[in-house]
């Protein structure tokens, strides 16, 4: 037992034909050699060979569904977790070393906080013939909203409500922006916690922000603003801006240095 065993983590695996991707991600999570944990994995209607690879771990939850996109399989899995905290890994993705411990202590240390977020690096990987993988990284760390850089108390999803599972894409801005307006205590711990792939396979390699449904996102914002009066005053967040809140300042400062 250690000092962190009051967290029960539940790590949400959404796929979708990432059997390439599937034994290394279930490998990565439990690398991190932390008890108690749960792994769901949410197949979102593969045709690949992705559900024989999720039944040579007898110990993880695989559920099989219709394609309905992320935000469906996502919101799957919190109805399935038994965790009181989620934790989200994407297929393609992998999570730093002891990224649950790092990550955890710091909810310990601070209490009121319903999120801790980590930094991103983005990588690219090739694969050689002799079967070694190495890793290329792109630009330094950053702080964003993906999803798998962050652990999350599970009671947030209550107060926030889950994933929009009408956006294909943008579905994790959408949700920053409203647990923003709830005004959810975040913390930001200054280390890598998630390796994000670059690959052309992945869903939102080279798309635009129409296609990522940015002003859906802020459309939808506006719409609550208008009804507001039938909603909680904490619908603005007074203390920090939603770009501060999601990100978005570090990461246009993060690229505008890294094109100079």
């Amino acid at each position: 037992m250690t000092s962190l065993e009051q967290y029960f983590v539940s790590v949400i695996i959404p796929v979708y034909n990432g059997e390439n991707f599937l034994a290394r991600a279930i490998n990565n999570i439990l690398s991190q050699q932390y008890q108690p944990l749960e792994i769901i994995i949410i197949d979102d209607g593969s045709t690949d060979n992705t559900a024989n690879i999720a039944k040579q771990y007898p110990d993880i939850i695989y559920h099989y569904q219709a394609n309905a996109g992320p935000s469906a399989a996502r919101n799957r899995g919190i109805k399935l977790a038994k965790g009181n905290i989620i934790a989200f890994l994407d297929v393609d993705d992998l999570w730093s070393d002891h990224k649950l411990a790092i990550q955890l202590q710091c909810f310990k240390e601070n209490p009121d906080a319903e999120i801790v977020q980590g930094f991103i690096q983005k990588v690219k990987y090739l694969e050689l013939e002799t079967g070694e993988i190495l890793s290329s990284h792109y630009y330094e760390p950053y702080q964003y909203i993906l999803l798998g850089s962050s652990i999350y108390r599970s009671s947030i999803f209550k107060k926030v409500g889950l994933f929009d599972e009408s956006m294909m894409y943008g579905e994790d801005v959408d949700w920053y922006i409203r647990a923003w307006e709830n005004n959810i205590v975040k913390k930001v711990i200054p280390e890598t916690t998630l390796f994000y792939h670059l690959h052309k396979g992945g869903m939102t390699y080279g798309k635009n922000t129409r296609a990522l449904g940015l002003f859906y996102i802020y459309k939808k914002r506006l719409e609550r603003l208008r009804t507001k009066a039938t909603l909680s005053n904490n619908l603005i967040n007074p203390l920090i801006t939603i770009s501060e809140y999601i990100g978005a300042d570090v990461i246009t400062k993060n690229y505008k240095s890294q094109s100079k």
